[in-house]
């Protein structure tokens, strides 16, 4: 296949008070091994209050070889997070604004202005900001997808607290949820059990996926739930018969600095050393 007929991608991010690690975020788009014009960004950065903005615009600048990016304000307030002070219940308050921005997202990508300027594009490669990838990511997942509509690559979400990720399995049949509306529960695959580098089937994923273009055309958006704003997200594209699956890539690291920190504030036995990435989960 030739450079001129490779999809093209948008690379998209949800961005609020990154400045620890959103420079090496940049960098590991950057150095992604695909060609540039067949590549833009959009960064819809969220009522953040630290130089996340500043650092993103100043690397874009110094930097002539990165991918052309649209980026836009958005300010959604935070919730009220006063009502309860455990870490879940947090999470839980803050999936609300996540739905808000990642919805409005799809409202960019969608509207006249980003055709207008970023083509008639194949995939959307939605990327968490605290997400590091590493050059081969973007082909290993080309090169995977297949019949999958939304496609994720595999990444470790509990940093120091077990081997858990971004892929839950199902505990009742897709059918029965599809043909009686009844809500599962979703299951955390344990990491080191999935194969690598072979694609399969699961419930729900995010924070670093492809997804087909027929996706967001089909009407599907995010909305809330306990279990994080995906959730919806992949089960509405279920009830659509869209595929949802994965690969476990090695091809990133997960910096979940934030996350971290409240966690030990609350679970300060905890033993940081405890870390899955010696599962091999990320390449060096």
């Amino acid at each position: 296949m030739s450079k001129s007929d490779l999809p093209k991608i948008i690379i998209t991010s949800p961005v609020r008070e990154r400045e620890e690690c959103i420079v090496d975020f940049l960098e590991g788009i950057n150095r992604l091994e695909y060609p540039r014009n067949r590549v833009k960004c959009l960064f819809l950065i969220n009522n953040s209050k630290d130089n996340t903005e500043k650092y993103i615009l100043d690397y874009i600048a110094s930097h002539k070889d990165f991918p052309e990016t649209f980026t836009g304000n958005l300010n959604v307030p935070d919730p009220d997070l006063l009502q309860d002070c455990r870490n879940h219940m947090v999470r839980r308050q803050l999936y609300s604004q996540f739905v808000l921005v990642r919805n409005k997202i799809i409202d960019l990508l969608l509207s006249p202005e980003i055709m207008k300027d970023f083509g008639d594009w194949d995939y959307q490669f939605s990327l968490d900001s605290d997400i590091i990838v590493k050059p081969g990511l973007l082909n290993a997942l080309l090169d995977n997808i297949g019949e999958y509509d939304i496609f994720a690559n595999v990444i470790e979400n509990d940093y120091g607290f077990g081997a858990t990720g971004n892929v839950l399995d199902f505990d009742i049949p897709i059918d029965n949820f599809i043909k009686e509306g009844r809500l599962p529960t979703g299951i955390h695959y344990y990491l080191p059990t999935l194969p690598f580098m072979e694609p399969f089937d699961c419930f729900v994923t995010g924070a670093c996926c492809l997804i087909k273009r027929l996706v967001l055309k089909s009407g599907i958006c995010y909305e809330h739930h306990n279990m994080g704003e995906d959730t919806w997200f992949c089960m509405n594209a279920h009830k659509k018969g869209l595929k949802v699956g994965a690969l476990v890539t090695g091809l990133s690291e997960h910096r979940m600095y934030e996350r971290y920190r409240v966690e030990m504030e609350y679970r300060p036995n905890d033993d940081p050393s405890k870390d899955y990435r010696k599962y091999g989960m990320v390449q060096a």
